[in-house]
């Protein structure tokens, strides 16, 4: 009968609730806007690794406005958001400026660059940020004015699902609908050509960058304020490297970013059932 459990709970498991099937779709959102950042990326044929460490450091810029301002509700989820995905954009930057000047390797610099905005995000969580009564490394919940709303009673699904719909739609129109699209687009493809026929591909490709960075800054932004609610991350949470699969998977296409989102959203939320509910690890699942 185990085989056949395992199956059920991994295939089944994730739509028996409407509180599991809320978390396929509470996944869903960063790893969306993680795929959606790398497809950015890729579409200039750059492969800047470091969403994972604009997702995590989007998420202090996060915690430092909404525990040291106060605006009204809507306003301020909002400026915290576009603020947070500026600081994700900036730090993305980094390592392709580095490689457009000094011709260092993008790949390696920007995993390195990882560590240094885990280690930047833990230093200012446990030394400045830490609510000193918690009895782990957490900030203090956020106030209820900048938090964003949860949508369905019984789940945590919450409004950044209506952001993501805006930005795979912004994000499509932006690459094949634009002029900017067209030159980023064709930046990645041939490089020369694209400045033989005028494209500064230069300042095309840190664009596109920075772009991929701010999407995955909004990714770590909105995980801040509509799952955890405060910030307590020690360690990556994985999705920039899971946006690299997604975007590798759906072809750069951001129309197909959700959907394949939610097949990895679908298969992590069954592995994490097969765990609880068998004595099969979650590890095999991954």
């Amino acid at each position: 009968d185990q085989p056949i459990d395992v199956l059920y709970w991994f295939v089944v498991g994730p739509v028996t609730t409407l509180r599991r099937f809320g978390t396929v779709i509470e996944l869903l959102i960063p790893l969306s806007l993680c795929g959606l950042g790398m497809c950015m990326m890729f579409q200039v044929n750059r492969f800047n690794m470091s969403c994972d460490g604009a997702f995590f450091i989007a998420g202090s810029a996060t915690a430092i406005i909404a525990l040291h301002f106060n605006l009204p509700p809507v306003i301020f989820p909002a400026v915290i958001m576009v603020v947070s995905a500026l600081v994700g954009g900036c730090v993305t930057i980094i390592p392709a400026y580095i490689n457009e000047k000094y011709k260092a390797h993008i790949v390696v610099s920007s995993i390195m660059l990882n560590y240094v905005l885990l280690y930047v995000g833990r230093f200012l969580l446990i030394h400045w940020l830490k609510d000193p009564t918690f009895s782990y490394n957490g900030t203090p919940f956020f106030s209820e004015n900048a938090l964003l709303t949860r949508i369905l009673p019984g789940t945590r699904i919450h409004s950044g699902i209506y952001i993501l719909i805006v930005a795979v739609i912004a994000t499509y129109i932006l690459l094949f609908k634009t002029k900017i699209g067209y030159s980023m687009r064709y930046s990645g493809q041939n490089a020369d050509f694209a400045r033989y026929v005028g494209i500064d591909t230069k300042k095309t490709i840190l664009s596109a960058q920075f772009v991929g960075g701010m999407l995955a800054g909004l990714g770590g932004s909105i995980e801040c304020l509509g799952i955890y609610q405060q910030l307590n991350w020690e360690v990556h949470l994985g999705y920039g490297f899971d946006g690299m699969l997604i975007a590798i998977i759906a072809k750069n296409n951001p129309l197909m970013v959700p959907i394949v989102a939610f097949i990895l959203s679908y298969i992590r939320a069954g592995g994490d059932l097969v765990n609880r509910m068998t004595d099969v690890p979650t590890e095999l699942v991954s």
